[in-house]
Formats: structure tokens, sequence, C-alpha cells
């Protein structure tokens, strides 16, 4: 989703069960508020180790494999914990 206006985006979109959706979301949104994204919105590699470790069941990425993404965020999240990253933040979350 990219808004390439000057007008406000509104979103309306449902997720059946939402599970941990909602911090997902508010997070990410967060995280690139504050410019923790790369100029494309995406997060560093470790805060996505964390992210996509934390939200496995609520959201995963089309590529690399699934297989693959479990063995590379399982392994760089301890690192991406050491380095002070976090699945989420108390500031984002509503």
């Amino acid at each position: 989703m990219w808004n390439h206006t000057k007008e406000p985006a509104v979103v309306n979109w449902k997720v059946r069960p939402a599970l941990d959706t909602e911090y997902l979301f508010e997070t990410a949104t967060g995280l690139a508020n504050d410019g923790k994204t790369s100029k494309g919105g995406a997060p560093t590699l470790l805060q996505s180790a964390l992210l996509m470790t934390r939200f496995s069941r609520e959201f995963r990425l089309t590529k690399p494999k699934l297989w693959a993404q479990r063995i590379v965020f399982g392994l760089l999240s301890p690192f991406a914990w050491l380095a002070g990253y976090r699945s989420t933040y108390a500031k984002y979350l509503d």
C-alpha cells in the first residue's frame, strides 16, 4: 500500500482472526513515523527478524520461502534483541 498523493489515505481493512495484527501495524507505523525504516518504509534487517518472528501467525513475506525465513530470522532474532531491537515498543502501542 502506498499513497502517491498529498491527500490523506483512509484504509478500511478486516483481518480474521485478527490475532495480534493491531500490534504489528502499530509497531510498523511507529517505526516509520520515527524514521526507523528505509526510504521505502521497510524496517532494518534486525528489526524485521524480530517482527517476522513475533508476528509469524499474522504476517509473512512471500520471499524467500517460509522455511528459509524461519531459519534466517530465527538465527538473527537473538542478535537483534542484544542490539536493543524489540518486536514491539510500548510507545507505539495503543
